[in-house]
């Protein structure tokens, strides 16, 4: 795939079915959001590729973080850009985070200036992993093209149990179709650090075209089959925002 990113999370202990995987050692996500002016974005993208693809690449080399990607907004709220990496220790991270922006500011000021002269201002985020589809070692991972991201704003005080329903209704649906080869992979993250959106939900697959028709089947099945519980969690998580992402650079890819 030509190089492509977007942003996410995960874990890793056997739980339901042999492919879902929940929370033991989190994987911990930064997500970067950026609004940006929308005539000039694709230059923030060339300025991506040619500047900031190779800095961030000697943190994964060194082994600082497992993966980072860069994605660009289709559909959804505000955000125009999404810039992550994924990693597993906080400290690395934070680590790894000051080394890219100490090299940029040092070796690539013009870049830098001219990418936030694009995309002014942004909101952070750390997210880690709930559970997924995927083990830790993969995530973020030759990621294909086609990302949908929902994200939730819940009761701080409930939200555990939106977990609970989550991994015992809602994931293993959207499992079946990871399965059957239909989606490539999903990630239910929680907020750790970061503004008003306390979860979310990444999926993945060839095109949105696929996302958005597995979509619809997994919230059919749902409430056919556990309107209840679909019912409690959305008491619970009780407004979304959805993104269609669309994929630009994932790292690494597969050889």
């Amino acid at each position: 795939m030509t190089t492509r990113i977007i942003a996410v999370l995960f874990v890793g202990t056997l739980l339901f079915t042999p492919n879902l995987f929940a929370q033991d050692s989190p994987s911990i996500a930064f997500g970067i959001y950026y609004r940006c002016d929308q005539a000039q974005a694709a230059r923030a993208d060339e300025i991506v590729e040619q500047v900031f693809v190779p800095v961030y690449d000697e943190q994964l080399a060194a082994g600082h973080i497992s993966a980072y990607g860069w994605a660009a907004h289709v559909m959804g709220g505000p955000w125009r850009r999404l810039s992550y990496m994924i990693g597993s220790d906080v400290g690395v991270m934070m680590d790894a985070r000051r080394a890219i922006i100490e090299d940029l500011q040092t070796n690539h000021q013009s870049a830098l200036r001219e990418l936030s002269s694009i995309c002014p201002s942004h909101d952070d985020y750390i997210w880690s992993t709930v559970a997924s589809s995927q083990p830790s070692e993969q995530l973020g991972q030759d990621r294909p093209t086609a990302g949908m991201s929902t994200y939730y704003v819940c009761n701080v005080a409930r939200e555990a149990r939106a977990d609970e329903i989550f991994q015992e209704v809602i994931g293993p649906e959207i499992q079946k179709h990871v399965d059957l080869g239909h989606l490539n992979s999903w990630s239910w993250i929680q907020h750790e650090v970061g503004g008003r959106f306390r979860r979310a939900l990444v999926i993945d697959a060839a095109d949105f075209k696929t996302i958005l028709t597995m979509r619809g089947a997994i919230l059919s099945a749902l409430q056919r089959n556990s309107a209840d519980e679909v019912e409690e969690f959305s008491q619970i998580c009780g407004s979304h925002t959805d993104y269609l992402w669309d994929v630009m650079i994932a790292k690494p890819e597969s050889m």
